[in-house]
């Protein structure tokens, strides 16, 4: 079992990686954090990419591109480019999750977790460029 009432602060642009034994608790942790429990404190700009074992942040209901586009301001055709570097050409992008394989299924759970990584590293540092930019003129 992981340890109880652990207090503890990671800087920012740091990163977190929790070890432990089969069985103790790590993944439950892990969840608790991506979902942002009551019981702990996540700092709201926080951006977190969780690779789930079992592909848990893929919708089995909607299709690969649905679930891309969900969490993106990008529209249909620029999302299908992207994939299309993943090996999801053509018709591909409509597959239903439930029915990929098991290497299709990782790919796209990695495609969905780097995406918002990819996102909000470059709204973060636009936000720098143009707050220099500001600074300057």
């Amino acid at each position: 079992m992981l340890k109880q009432h652990i207090f503890g602060d990671v800087p920012l642009a740091c990163r977190l990686a929790i070890n432990g034994q089969n069985g103790s608790g790590k993944t439950t942790l892990l969840k608790k954090i991506v979902e942002r429990h009551p019981d702990l404190y996540v700092a709201k700009p926080a951006k977190i990419g969780f690779f789930a074992q079992q592909q848990e942040n893929l919708n089995e209901s909607k299709t690969v591109l649905d679930n891309i586009l969900e969490d993106s301001p990008y529209n249909q055709a620029f999302i299908r480019t992207l994939l299309s570097r993943l090996a999801f050409k053509g018709n591909d992008v409509h597959k239903q999750v439930s029915l990929l394989s098991g290497g299709e299924r990782v790919r796209a759970s990695l495609a969905k977790v780097f995406w918002g990584i990819i996102m909000y590293w470059f709204w973060m540092n636009l936000q720098i460029t143009w707050t220099f930019i500001l600074k300057r003129l």
